[in-house]
C-alpha cells in the first residue's frame, strides 16, 4: 500500500472522513500528474522520432498556434474537432 499524504489516527469519525478524503485527493492527484507527465513523454518522443508537429490521425501538420497552445496536441485541429463530435 503506497504512503498516504495524512495518516489516520484515533480522532473523530469526521476527523477520519476529512483524512479520507484528503487521502482521496492527493492519490487523485498524483494519478493525474502520472497520466500528464506519460502524455509529455509521448510528446517528447515525437522528437526523436521527428513526427512532432504531425497529426497522428490524417499526417497533415498541426497549426502553430495550437502547438503554442498545447504543445502535447496529437491532432490538428479539424480532426480534434471530428474526435469531439464522435
Amino acid at each position: 500500500m503506497r504512503d498516504l499524504p495524512v495518516s489516520e489516527v484515533e480522532t473523530s469519525p469526521a476527523d477520519k472522513a476529512t483524512v479520507r478524503l484528503l487521502n482521496d485527493l492527493a492519490l487523485e492527484a498524483a494519478g493525474h500528474k502520472a497520466a500528464q507527465m506519460q502524455v509529455m513523454r509521448r510528446a517528447l518522443a515525437k522528437f526523436d522520432e521527428n513526427t512532432y508537429g504531425q497529426c497522428e490521425e490524417c499526417g497533415n501538420d498541426i497549426g502553430f498556434s495550437r502547438l503554442q497552445a498545447r504543445p502535447e496536441a496529437r491532432l490538428c485541429i479539424t480532426c480534434q474537432t471530428r474526435a469531439e463530435k464522435r
